[in-house]
C-alpha cells in the first residue's frame, strides 16, 4: 500500500491511479493515456473527496480496454497550509516569478510532485514583497485550501535590477530529490506489479525478451539514480554480449524474501523479490537486485479509511414545506432517534422517510444528526422550490444504506418575516417592516442576542425604525412565536453605511450689476461641512459669505456672457466633492 509520502512524488493522476491499482489488485497504466477517466472531484465534508471513475471510449480497433463500468471512489485530499506552511520562508526569485516557478521551487524543496493544472497565484496588495496566496484550484484533485507566500511584486523591475537587466538568461536551478538507497539501487516499490511474479519460474534463467520476468523488471526498477516515471522508456534489454541494463541469464531467486526498510518512502514494503543479474550486466555488475513490494491492508490504508458503497448528496429538489413545523423544531446540534407518530415524510421523492433502529434503509434518519437548521446561507445550494427558505443540514447515521455525509433538505418556514434588510444610511431616518405572516396572529418578536444599531429600536407594530447616527455591521437574532406558540428564529443582518457626499443645484440666471444669491444642497457624508468657491477665467463677483453654508452671493458685472465656477465640499472626515456649475449673465 503506497504511503502518502510516496504518492505525493507522483502526479496527481498517477496517484489517483496508485491508490486504485493498491486497493484492487489491479494494473492500471496511470499515464494519459492510461483507460481510466476521473470526473471533477466532490468534497464528502472536510478533506474526504469523491471521483466517480468510468473507462474511456476506445481509440481504434487495436485499443484494449477493460470491460466499461463506473465506480465511486473515495480518498483524503490535502491541505495545502498544513502540509506546505512555510516550506517558502525566505524564497525571493531574482526575476518577476509565476505560478510555475513558485511550483517549481516548492518540488525543489519538497520532492512532493506539484502541478500548474492544480493551483492558482491570487494577488492581495500591489506593493513589493506584498502577500500573494496560492489557492488549490476547485477542480483540484489532490489539494484543497490555500496559503499567503511573499514574493516581490512584478510591477516595477527598477526595485530589484537597479541599472537595468543583467547579461544572460535567468535560470532557477531546479535539484531532483535523491533517488538512490541501497547499493546505488533507485527507490522501488513493486506493490501495483506483485501479482507477476506468480507466473514466474523461480531460478528460471532469461535467455529472450518474452521471460516475464524482462516486463516484471521494466514495469519496478528504472534506470539509475531517477524515479520510475510515467512514459519513461524501460532500460532493460536481453543481449548476448556485456552490456547495460543486460538481463540474459538473470533468474528470479525468490519471491516473497522478508526485508525491513528497503525503501523509506514505503515502510509496509516489507517483502522483496531477488533477483540475481549475470555478469553480462555491466550496469549493477554481478549482483542481486532486491525489489521490494507491500501486501495491500484496506484497514490501514491512509486514503481509503472508510467504505465506499454510499453517495453523498444535495438534494435540492426536496420541500418539506408539508412538515415544517416539525423540521422547523429540530436543533442543531440534535439526534433524529424518532419521528412524530403517524408522520408520512416524504420530502425528497415518493419513498417515505423513517427513523428505525432495527431496519436499516436507504431513507433512514435513526441516529442522523442534525447540524444547521435555519435561513439559508449564502453557501448552501439553491433550493429547487423558490419558496423554500430554510435549509436543514443533517449527517446521515449509519441505518441509512444509501447515503453517507451531510444531506440537505429544503422547507418553508412556518412564520415568515422580511429577512432581507436594506442598508440603513447614516444621518437619515431608517424604516424596515418584518411584516410577520403564514402563521397565526398575534406575533410576538424576541431578541435572543446581537443588538440593533443605537437608536434603532423595534416597534409594537413589527418594523425597525429610528434615527442613524453610528455606521457599522449589525446582526441580531430574534424568535419569533404566533398565537399557537409556534416558534421560528432568525438571524437578521445589516449595515449602516455612509452616503456618498453629493452637491446638487441649478443657479438661475443672473443681471448685470444686480444682487444675486443662490444656495445648494448638500447630502450624505458626515456632518458638519465647510465650502469653498472657485470662479474660472478670474474674480466675477460672486463669494460665500459664510464658508459653513453652501450659500453664494454677490453682485457680478462686466460684459454678459457665461461665468464659470467650481463648488467644492469637505465632510467631518475629510470627504471631498466638487460641483461645476455655469450662471448666464445678461
Amino acid at each position: 500500500m503506497a504511503t502518502t509520502e510516496e504518492l505525493l512524488k507522483l502526479s496527481t493522476r498517477g496517484a489517483l491511479v496508485r491508490m486504485i491499482n493498491d486497493e484492487n489488485g489491479t494494473l492500471f497504466d496511470g499515464g494519459e493515456a492510461g483507460p481510466l477517466v476521473f470526473s471533477e472531484p466532490l468534497s464528502v465534508g472536510g478533506l474526504r473527496t469523491e471521483v466517480e471513475i468510468s473507462i474511456r471510449r476506445r481509440l481504434s480497433g487495436m485499443d484494449e480496454l477493460p470491460y466499461p463500468g463506473q465506480l465511486a471512489f473515495r480518498y483524503n485530499r490535502l491541505d495545502v497550509e498544513v502540509n506546505l506552511g512555510g516550506k517558502l520562508n525566505g524564497f525571493r526569485p531574482e526575476m518577476p516569478t509565476s505560478t510555475q516557478v513558485l511550483l517549481d521551487e516548492l518540488t525543489r524543496r519538497t520532492g512532493i510532485k506539484f502541478e500548474l493544472e492544480d493551483f492558482i497565484l491570487e494577488d492581495i496588495i500591489r506593493a513589493n514583497a506584498a502577500p500573494y496566496f496560492l489557492r488549490a484550484r476547485p477542480e483540484s484533485m489532490r489539494w484543497v485550501g490555500g496559503m499567503y507566500v511573499a514574493l516581490i511584486d512584478l510591477t516595477d523591475l527598477s526595485t530589484y535590477i537597479p541599472g537595468g537587466l543583467p547579461v544572460g538568461v535567468q535560470t532557477l536551478p531546479i535539484q531532483s530529490p535523491p533517488a538512490a538507497t541501497r547499493n546505488m539501487q533507485p527507490y522501488l516499490n513493486a506493490t501495483a506489479h506483485r501479482n507477476a511474479l506468480n507466473s514466474i519460474v523461480v531460478n528460471d534463467q532469461v535467455m529472450a525478451v518474452n521471460h516475464p520476468l524482462v516486463a516484471f523488471l521494466e514495469n519496478t526498477v528504472p534506470q539509475l539514480g531517477t524515479f520510475l516515471r510515467d512514459n519513461v522508456t524501460p532500460p532493460w534489454r536481453v543481449l548476448t554480449g556485456a552490456a547495460t541494463y543486460n538481463l540474459r541469464q538473470a533468474r528470479l531467486i525468490a519471491k516473497a524474501e522478508p526485508i525491513a526498510n528497503l525503501n523509506p518512502l514505503v515502510p509496509a514494503a516489507n517483502l522483496a523479490a531477488r533477483v540475481r543479474l549475470s555478469s553480462l550486466d555491466t550496469a549493477y555488475g554481478d549482483k542481486d537486485l532486491l525489489i521490494p513490494y507491500a501486501i495491500p491492508n484496506l484497514n490501514n490504508s491512509q486514503f481509503n479509511n472508510t467504505p465506499r458503497l454510499k453517495a453523498t448528496a444535495v438534494i435540492n429538489a426536496s420541500n418539506g414545506t408539508p412538515w415544517n413545523k416539525w423540521l422547523n423544531s429540530l436543533v442543531a446540534p440534535s439526534v433524529i432517534t424518532s419521528l412524530p407518530n403517524g408522520m408520512d415524510l416524504r420530502f425528497s421523492g415518493p419513498d417515505r422517510w423513517v427513523a428505525d433502529a432495527n431496519n436499516p434503509s436507504p431513507t433512514n434518519l435513526y441516529n442522523a444528526v442534525v447540524q444547521y437548521n435555519g435561513s439559508r446561507r449564502a453557501y448552501d445550494a439553491r433550493g429547487f422550490y423558490p419558496e423554500c427558505n430554510r435549509v436543514l443540514v443533517v449527517t446521515i447515521g449509519d441505518r441509512n444504506t444509501a447515503y453517507q455525509g451531510n444531506l440537505s433538505f429544503h422547507y418553508r418556514a412556518p412564520i415568515v418575516i422580511n429577512e432581507q434588510m436594506p442598508d440603513a444610511i447614516l444621518g437619515t431616518n431608517y424604516d424596515f417592516a418584518l411584516s410577520p405572516t403564514e402563521g397565526t396572529a398575534p406575533y410576538v418578536f424576541t431578541r435572543v442576542s446581537g443588538a440593533l444599531a443605537p437608536t434603532h429600536a423595534l416597534t409594537a407594530d413589527h418594523r425597525i425604525a429610528g434615527a442613524t447616527t453610528q455606521t457599522g455591521n449589525f446582526q441580531i437574532v430574534y424568535d419569533v412565536r404566533d398565537a399557537t406558540n409556534t416558534t421560528v428564529r432568525y438571524t437578521l443582518n445589516y449595515r449602516v453605511i455612509v452616503a456618498p457626499l453629493t452637491l446638487t443645484g441649478s443657479p438661475p440666471p443672473a443681471t448685470l450689476n444686480v444682487p444675486y444669491e443662490y444656495t445648494f444642497g448638500i447630502s450624505g457624508g458626515i456632518p458638519p461641512y465647510s465650502y469653498r468657491l472657485i470662479s474660472e477665467g478670474g474674480n466675477h463677483g460672486l463669494s460665500l459669505p459664510d464658508p459653513l453654508v453652501p450659500r453664494i452671493a454677490g453682485t457680478m458685472g462686466g460684459a454678459p456672457g457665461n461665468r464659470s465656477f467650481i463648488l467644492e465640499a469637505t465632510d467631518n472626515q475629510g470627504t471631498v466633492t466638487t460641483y461645476n456649475f455655469t450662471i448666464p449673465v445678461s
